[in-house]
């Protein structure tokens, strides 16, 4: 039980994360904050679990004298299985679009940023069918500064002002998560029996 909580440390930190507040700036820039920087540092606290488990308390150091095998089967395994959760659930949204518009503003609209650069060349270069809605409309609007932007690493003040004001309008939060271990408590509670399949099947219908 402690292997699994501590491999599971990072998916705690997430929520720790959504759950801050502060009143001098908007939600949103956790949002920013989040697909900038905060999800990747985020994933390499899985690798650091791995490197770092003889580092653990010397309460784990019975089981791994007298369980070796099992002890790193237990360690990897669930490390991995945490990491892929967080992969599917966090990673891939925030390494798509449109949360990859927030690189557009990473940095101040008059200072030359790379990675402004490269998300801005991204936009221009992908098809608009193959962009979602948010983005597509963004390229299509601001494809003159967008490619200003791909070339100088800039971006003029009004089309910086309206990414960052569509980012303040991504809300996150940890509320929809609560309301679906609440769901998911009451159905498995009014059917101890009810197997898996049928419990994720039911769950999708609410």
């Amino acid at each position: 039980m402690r292997i699994s909580h501590k491999s599971k440390a990072p998916l705690d930190h997430v929520l720790n994360v959504l759950q801050q507040r502060d009143s001098t700036v908007s939600g949103n820039s956790y949002f920013r904050k989040m697909v900038t920087y905060k999800a990747k540092n985020i994933a390499n606290e899985f690798t650091i679990i791995l490197q770092n488990e003889d580092r653990w308390r010397k309460d784990e150091d019975a089981l791994r004298s007298i369980f070796p095998d099992q002890f790193y089967l237990c360690l990897v395994t669930c490390t991995g299985k945490g990491a892929a959760e967080y992969h599917s659930r966090i990673v891939s949204l925030v390494e798509e679009f449109p949360a990859l518009m927030c690189f557009l503003v990473v940095a101040s609209h008059d200072i030359v940023c790379y990675e402004r650069k490269r998300i801005a060349r991204l936009i221009l270069a992908t098809p608009y069918e193959q962009l979602d809605v948010t983005t597509a409309k963004v390229s299509h609007l601001f494809s003159v500064e967008l490619t200003a932007a791909a070339n100088t690493g800039l971006l003029v003040v009004h089309v910086y002002q309206v990414i960052v004001r569509w980012a303040d309008r991504v809300g996150i939060t940890t509320q929809p998560i609560e309301s679906g271990n609440s769901a998911i408590c009451f159905l498995t509670g009014n059917a101890p029996r009810m197997e898996k399949p049928l419990t994720c099947a039911r769950f999708a219908s609410k």
